[in-house]
């Protein structure tokens, strides 16, 4: 986080995604659920970041692991106070239409 913090504008603060290895495969990127919290709190409590959002490369239409990013998305809003409507959700996941319906259905 230190080398990213370093990285980062001293001017404007970078936007930054997380990204979550929803699935747990071994061929995906991302950190692991357990880490969430404290990534997501190290880059709010930094100067020179600010956290937009988290991500998602799990499997498309997998209706399981987009429960399990939209609860994480909450869990990080409810713990750090902040605005659900302005942290992001990224996913494979919103490529199908069912689930895309469930978003706004969730609102």
């Amino acid at each position: 986080m230190e080398k990213i913090n370093n990285c980062a504008s001293k001017d404007n603060k970078t936007k930054v995604y997380i990204e979550v290895n929803i699935s747990g495969e071994s061929t995906k990127t991302g950190c692991e659920q357990k880490d969430i919290f404290t990534i997501a709190e190290q880059i709010i409590k930094s100067p020179r970041l600010e956290l937009v959002g988290i991500m998602s490369l799990g499997n498309v239409g997998n209706e399981k692991e987009f429960e399990k990013m939209i609860k994480i998305k909450e869990e990080i809003c409810e713990k750090y106070s902040l605005d659900k409507e302005n942290l992001l959700l990224h996913s494979e996941h919103l490529k199908t239409l069912k689930m895309l319906l469930k978003v706004e259905v969730m609102k």
